[in-house]
This record gives C-alpha cells, sequence and structure tokens, in this order.
C-alpha cells in the first residue's frame, strides 16, 4: 500500500507548478549560497532528486525532509527557555482555556480519533491571525507573538488549546513537514496521560512541556480524567533566518494556501482566509521571490490523496 507521502503526490506536483509558474522556483534557485538547502529542498519537491532518507518511524505525510537537519523525536526541556517562556505562564493559560472550553472544535471518532473526545481551540490557522478566536484569548496571542522563533506564520504551524476528554486515544500518525518543534504545556494533568513518538513514550506534568517533532509517528493517550495542554510550534533550531524567509515567501503565496487550506478545511472559514490570503499578498517576503505580472493557471488537482478536503472538527 502507498504511503500518505506517495498519496499526496499529485497535491505536491500542484504546489511545485505553482512556483514555477509564478517564479519564485528560479528566483530561488538563481540565490546565493545562502539558501543551498532550500534549493535542494525544491529539487526534491519537484521529483528533480531523490528524497532525504527518513529515520525509523519519521514520515511526514506531504512536504521532504529538509536537508541538513538533525532530527529527533523528544527534545529535553532542561535548559530550554522556550519551554521556560512557555511554562511561566501557565496559570493565564488555565484561565483563559477554561473561559473558553466550551467554544472548542471537537472531534469524536475519526481520522485521528480512535475513542473518547478530541477538542481544540485554534489561534492562528493556515499561517493567519483568526482574531475572532484570539481576541477570546489576549494573554495566550500575547504570549505566542512574543515566542521566539514561532512558526505561527507557516501554514502547517499551530498555536491551540488541546483537550482529551476521559478516555481518550489519538491514534498514531505524522505531520505534514518536519520544518517543526512543538512545544505541548501540561496545563490541567489529572491523571495518567501519556505521549508516544518515535519508540519512546513520556508522559505529561502539570506545568511542564514536552518537546517533541511531530514528523515523527506519534499517538496520545489519557485514563479516566480530563486533560489540557497548550501546543505551540517553532521552527526547526538548525533553519538559519535565511532558509524561513525564503520558505514562508514560498508557502505562504495566495495559490499556494489556496491548495494547504484543504488539508484542514474548515468550510465556515473559506470566505474569510481566501479574502486574507489575497490581503498578504502583498507581504514584501512574498514579492522579493514571486513574479508580480506572471500569469498562473488555475487550481485543478485530480487525486487529493490522504486529505480528502472534509472537514475534521465542528
Amino acid at each position: 500500500m502507498a504511503s500518505p507521502y506517495e498519496q499526496n503526490r499529485s497535491i505536491r506536483a500542484a504546489v511545485t507548478r505553482v512556483m514555477k509558474q509564478g517564479g519564485y522556483y528560479n528566483r530561488v534557485m538563481d540565490s546565493g549560497p545562502e539558501l543551498d538547502r532550500v534549493k535542494r529542498f525544491l529539487r526534491i519537491l519537484a521529483e528533480e532528486e531523490p528524497p532525504i532518507p527518513l529515520l525509523p518511524l519519521q514520515n511526514p505525510t506531504f512536504l521532504p525532509v529538509f536537508p541538513g537537519l538533525s532530527h529527533q523525536p523528544f527534545h529535553d526541556r532542561a535548559g530550554d527557555p522556550i519551554a521556560a517562556y512557555l511554562e511561566r505562564a501557565v496559570s493565564s493559560i488555565n484561565a483563559e482555556a477554561s473561559a473558553i472550553h466550551t467554544r472548542a472544535f471537537s472531534e469524536k471518532k475519526g481520522e485521528v480519533v480512535t475513542d473518547g473526545l478530541w477538542e481544540i481551540y485554534p489561534m492562528w490557522y493556515m499561517g493567519l491571525d483568526i482574531p475572532f478566536l484570539t481576541a477570546r484569548v489576549p494573554q495566550l496571542r500575547k504570549l505566542v507573538e512574543g515566542l521566539p522563533r514561532s512558526a505561527f506564520l507557516h501554514p502547517f504551524g499551530e498555536a491551540l488549546l488541546s483537550w482529551q476528554q476521559p478516555g481518550t486515544h489519538l491514534r498514531r500518525h505524522c505531520s505534514v513537514d518536519a520544518f517543526r518543534k512543538r512545544y505541548s504545556v501540561g496545563v490541567l494533568v489529572q491523571d495518567a496521560c501519556e505521549l508516544r513518538v518515535g519508540s519512546s513514550s513520556r508522559s505529561w506534568t502539570a506545568g511542564e512541556s514536552l518537546i517533541f517533532e511531530d514528523c515523527f509517528e506519534h499517538e496520545a493517550f489519557n485514563a479516566a480524567k480530563e486533560r489540557l495542554v497548550f501546543i505551540v510550534d517553532t521552527w526547526h533550531p538548525d533553519l538559519t533566518e535565511q532558509e524561513i524567509e525564503a520558505l514562508l515567501a514560498g508557502l505562504r503565496k495566495k495559490e499556494v494556501r489556496r491548495i494547504l487550506f484543504e488539508f484542514r478545511l474548515a468550510e465556515s472559514l473559506r470566505g474569510y482566509l481566501i479574502e486574507q490570503f489575497e490581503a498578504q499578498d502583498a507581504e514584501p517576503r512574498i514579492g522579493k521571490y514571486w513574479d508580480r505580472v506572471a500569469k498562473l493557471e488555475p487550481l485543478h488537482i485530480d487525486d487529493w490523496g490522504t486529505w480528502k478536503t472534509t472537514t475534521r472538527f465542528k
């Protein structure tokens, strides 16, 4: 059976086609040595070069592994300044989470949930602030905006509250890329709850972070009581600022985001998102890498692979 990465080949091809038609691909290829790893990443994306070999249980489902990054399932929180920054805010996180819990999106048994109920409250979606969500959690919004190397501008970067109701199991799955390091801060931990990443497992502790790379297979369990964590993504520590700028320029282009947001489609947000993609297309980083007058062909994807473009959360 084809892997999720293989099944999503036609979506990658559509993204690559847009990048080439819009001049982004050639602009990166004509850049200096500071973007050599981005050049290789794009050649892998375009299937002009073989992919980077994967580590055991590392299987990003959409974008290829970026060259030259070191990867491990879990990272140590001791001495991590981002973990310390987030952990100092646990009390305020819990207070705001309690106030908006009834407004959370939920998923029962389905793509990820095998048992129980998973609820989330997202703050950024497809690389943009959703003001009618973040306005209800002003301290959390401020916390994320002050986070060093935060990845919320990346269309697949996340900042969200995540509840698991008693007896919930999130089945094993992998993220879409390997650009990020994920912080999962224990906010309400009342009973045994565990996260397996790769072949290792760790338990949440209230007031402490589990730091992991979700490009590795992972799954979460909790026992007889509710669990709440705050999840936020940062860029992989081995990526340079120039590489991050180039990746954001490629992935934030409106035509690219029109493809990517089908991954976790929220139909009620479609009009707002498209409007914001259009407005944010004037960002300087996009103008630096894309040809503003290039004519892009209308989007047409016959096979949506594992995405299926169905709403997961309600």
